[in-house]
């Protein structure tokens, strides 16, 4: 008995084999090559998030030094204290209501002040907000004139300092020194931080596993301690960006002096946490490469071997199909699947739709295209645009840079709002914003020939949708046939409010007019389904009208009514959100 004969292997497996090697191979090759770059990529991502980190929390640190130093000016400068110090008539009562004050200040702070305290004449007079631990006599306000220089009454302490910081809550404190040793009357003010604030901001900037935010005095004690960096690498008293090496181990620091007191805001990273993230994102890829193979085999020899012929077939007989043409409808030679029969009664139906679509389409694909040609082609006017380009070089031939600047933005947002933007229906604030670019770019051409008002009653109002290029084709047929030909300054009111009917836009100008015979005979051309006979109205007054009515349906639209002077074009859109069923979303 022979053997049974091996049928051939698909052309679509063999394909499939070679692509899944070759992605394998692009997969290594890529790893390698990752492997030589990832260093470099995750020494500029970290000291990227180093740098955004320390600028973050300087700027926090910062505006809390800021607010608590203009305190302690204040309360400095607090008549009440003065004559307490100087034991005017009424200090005891005096001291009651700067009490009050003091503890006022510390609710009014105390997310970042731990205490405030006040000694007076050598403890004539205490005062005191939030919790000290240390008995208030017990404090030798005298120690405090030694971090005073001649001249500079005020001074900061860090944790080694303060006497009333302690092993469980140390604290950082800013002071005030008021007279000196030997004057008749002396004393000292002190804001104690709160440690756990200060902490808390320093461990929220994650920098590295190893690695931290530090915040370092003048005499260069760190806060927090942390065992994990080298004191010599905190001592390092250089701002800006350097890496050290101590005991073999490189470190990466980034520092910013704060102006106030002269300390410093510190982020420090060891190189090893770089290794360790490269060698992390090389056992992902790794992974990620293996997983990819499995599944790619097994698709391709699994799946693949029920669905590729199915599939081919139907593809085949998709490609000897003609979607401009008549055909007859796909069928099945033998029962695979259902969703492949599904499949081809989908495609069937598509097709179907299509002739008939098609067929529809026909007769005003002419009409509709013109149109929107036309309206394309008024938005890129070349000579517009190279009467705005020539006065924008005008603008800068005589210096006037800023000018030139405000309309070459104009014009660009401009363009980009009226081509680049692929939506159909925009906001009436987004129209307006159009709408104010191309009136800047005009009264840069025209100068004080005419002037131009926008009001809108309701504000609301401009959440609502109107077909993009609206308003400025009915701007643009006022300044051009209205105002352009009158000797008077020229006035153009646009008012946008809320009617029975919906959303009323009108476009009044004082320009010469239009006759009532006139009127009649552009709004039925404007009406008009084709642009057969004498035209007297170009594309632009006649595409708003015709995209608000097919958008909206015939009650809403554009018409141009008869007024004692000048022009004026209305339009009306619905009130309602724009319903999706209008542009054929189901």
């Amino acid at each position: 008995m022979s053997a049974k004969a091996r049928s051939p292997h698909s052309l679509n497996r063999i394909i499939n084999t070679f692509y899944i090697v070759l992605i394998m191979l692009i997969i290594i090759f890529s790893l390698l090559f990752s492997s030589l770059t990832t260093s470099r990529e995750i020494g500029m991502t970290t000291h990227e998030n180093a740098e955004n980190t320390l600028n973050d929390k300087y700027h926090t640190i910062n505006k809390t030094f800021d607010q608590l130093f203009e305190q302690l000016v204040f309360l400095n400068n607090n008549p009440n204290l003065s004559d307490i110090i100087n034991g005017k008539e009424g200090a005891l009562k005096q001291a009651v209501t700067m009490n009050a004050n003091i503890r006022s200040l510390y609710y009014r702070f105390q997310d970042v002040l731990s205490s405030v305290y006040i000694n007076i004449n050598g403890g004539e007079f205490y005062f005191s907000g939030g919790a000290i631990t240390q008995p208030l006599n017990a404090i030798d306000y005298t120690d405090f004139f030694a971090h005073t220089s001649i001249g500079a009454q005020y001074f900061w302490l860090d944790r080694t300092q303060n006497p009333f910081s302690t092993a469980d809550e140390p604290k950082i404190a800013m002071g005030k020194t008021i007279g000196t040793l030997d004057s008749e009357a002396n004393g000292v003010i002190i804001f104690n931080l709160k440690s756990d604030m200060i902490l808390e901001l320093l461990n929220d900037g994650h920098i590295t596993e190893n690695g931290g935010l530090f915040l370092i005095s003048e005499t260069g004690d760190s806060y927090p301690k942390r065992s994990t960096i080298p004191k010599a690498v905190l001592k390092h008293d250089k701002t800006g960006d350097y890496n050290l090496t101590i005991n073999g181990m490189r470190y990466y620091t980034l520092s910013k002096k704060f102006e106030l007191n002269d300390w410093r805001l510190m982020a420090v990273y060891p190189q090893i946490d770089l290794q360790n993230n490269r060698t992390e994102y090389l056992k992902f890829a790794s992974i990620l490469m293996l997983f990819l193979a499995i599944i790619g085999t097994i698709m391709t020899f699994g799946i693949g071997r029920l669905i590729s012929k199915p599939i081919q077939q139907f593809a085949t007989q998709i490609e000897n199909t003609s979607i401009t043409e008549s055909h007859s409808a796909l069928y099945l030679d033998k029962k695979y699947f259902k969703e492949l029969s599904i499949l081809y009664q989908s495609f069937n139906k598509m097709m179907l739709k299509n002739e008939q679509l098609m067929a529809k389409n026909q007769e005003n694909m002419t009409e509709r295209n013109k149109l929107e040609i036309e309206l394309l082609q008024s938005q890129i006017n070349p000579h517009f645009l190279y009467n705005t380009l020539y006065s924008i070089q005008s603008l800068s031939d005589l210096g006037m840079n800023k000018d030139a600047a405000l309309m070459t933005r104009a014009l660009a947002d401009f363009y980009r709002q009226g081509i680049s933007d692929s939506q159909i229906l925009i906001d009436l604030r987004t129209e307006i914003s159009h709408l104010q670019n191309y009136l800047t770019i005009m009264k840069y051409r025209y100068g004080d020939r005419f002037t131009y008002k926008i009001t809108v009653v309701n504000d609301e109002i401009l959440a609502l949708k109107i077909p993009k290029i609206s308003l400025q084709p009915v701007v643009e047929n006022a300044i051009y046939h209205g105002m352009k030909e009158t000797n008077e300054l020229g006035l153009l009111l646009i008012e946008l409010k809320e009617v029975s009917q919906g959303i009323l836009i009108t476009c009044k100008d004082n320009g010469h007019g239009i006759p009532d015979e006139k009127i009649v005979r552009i709004n039925e051309e404007i009406n008009r389904p084709d642009r057969g006979g004498a035209r007297i109205v170009g594309i632009g007054l006649r595409s708003v009208n015709h995209r608000i009515k097919k958008y909206f349906g015939n009650d809403y639209g554009l018409w141009v009514e008869p007024c004692a002077s000048g022009a004026l074009i209305k339009i009306v859109i619905p009130k309602e959100s724009y319903l999706e069923v209008q542009i054929g979303v189901k």
